[in-house]
This record gives structure tokens, sequence and C-alpha cells, in this order.
């Protein structure tokens, strides 16, 4: 474990933590199968949001998929800055102000409409 970064380290624990018994050859097999895993030299993809919204649309219809991932992500994989709307003003602004006109007009039309009354008095 010590090739990985902290992050996939804790991850890894988390997933341990929440077993509550295994029979000691699973045990061995599991351990086994991690060093196997670490030591390839295969590219392992990153599980991410993305991911898990592609593993859900590929097992579920199209509509069931965007669904769960609202409700389990709380954005809408389809709304490009859905992450915007929950976002103070002041901490909104913060993040774009130095932004040109033309990345600024593209963020403006996925803008709540309290947010673009701020855009015009800052």
């Amino acid at each position: 474990m010590a090739e990985l970064d902290d992050a996939d380290i804790i991850a890894i624990t988390r997933e341990i933590t929440n077993i509550k018994y295994i029979t000691p050859d699973d045990k061995k097999r599991i351990i086994k199968e991690f060093e196997e895993l670490i030591r390839s030299e295969k590219k392992y993809l990153k599980v991410d949001d993305k991911f898990a919204y592609e593993l859900l649309n590929k097992s579920l219809t199209k509509t069931q998929a965007k669904e769960i991932y609202k409700k389990v992500t709380g954005l809408d994989p389809f709304l490009p800055f859905d992450y915007l709307s929950g976002i103070e003003n002041e901490q909104l602004w913060a993040l774009i102000r130095n932004e040109n006109v033309q990345t600024l007009l593209v963020i403006y039309g996925y803008l709540t409409k309290e947010q673009k009354n701020m855009f015009f008095l800052c």
C-alpha cells in the first residue's frame, strides 16, 4: 500500500472497516488479489461521479439513471454548471469575477434568477 496516495489508502480502509466477517481463505484470497492489483502495470480508470453516471446509464434506462444520479449527487448530469445553483452569491462572484466576457456569458445562462441579478449589482 506504500505505492498508493493517502486518499486511496483512506478509501480502502473505509471499505475494509465495513466488512464484518470473512473466512481465513477469503482473507488470503483478497490480500493476494489486492497485491496483484497494486503490482499490476495496467492503468485503471478513476472512479468518480461521471463513472457512476455512466454505470447507471448502462444498467438502467436513461430516465432512471438520471433520477438516481440526481438523488445521490444533487446534480443534473445534463445541466452544465448545475452545481453553481448551490453556491452563495458572494462566493460565486469571487470565483468568476476575473473570467473573460465570453466565459461569463456561458456561465450566465445557467445561473438562477437571483444569481443573475447579482451579476449586475457587482
